[in-house]
């Protein structure tokens, strides 16, 4: 008799969410290990994976394969922790520029498509030239897609 008083409740790896069930990516977006550049965005707003191969912009989140292991063999997340990455694994980082003189010198690609993880702490870009002590150059990734928020549009960091 207690039993028919209790309605059961799906359970939901997305908290807070209700209504129907989130886009099939989201789950694709949450199994994925996100750097620490991406600590200030809200999870929830990554709703869906974009994969139309539009001009990337700097601070636009990317969902990213691991293709073959450079200097960068471990990714920072967003609590500091590091988790060591493996070829194939996925990982959601931003697109940026850097100029690290002891490392890569790097810009936000022309085009979708292979780029380097150019920071451990997780920015996307194409190295133009690093230090010579790096002899293993840097880790290439493969971009899946853009992160969509509920409106695809592409997550960016400035938003």
């Amino acid at each position: 008799m207690q039993e028919d008083l209790h309605e059961e409740r799906p359970q939901s790896r997305f908290p807070g969410v209700v209504g129907p069930r989130p886009h099939p990516d989201a789950d694709r977006l949450l199994r994925a290990a996100w750097a620490h550049t991406t600590r200030r965005v809200l999870r929830q707003q990554a709703l869906s994976i974009g994969r139309q191969p539009m001009a990337p912009r700097a601070g636009d989140l990317i969902l990213a394969r691991i293709d073959a292991l450079g200097f960068h063999r471990a990714l920072q997340l967003p609590d500091g922790r590091k988790r060591n990455l493996f070829p194939g694994d996925e990982i959601v980082v931003a697109y940026g520029n850097r100029y690290a003189s002891n490392q890569f010198e790097a810009i936000v690609p022309k085009t979708f498509g292979p780029c380097h993880l150019v920071a451990g702490g997780g920015v996307a870009a194409k190295a133009r030239s690093w230090h010579a002590r790096i002899s293993n150059g840097p880790t290439v990734i493969t971009p899946v897609g853009y992160v969509l928020d509920a409106d695809d549009r592409r997550v960016n960091l400035t938003d």
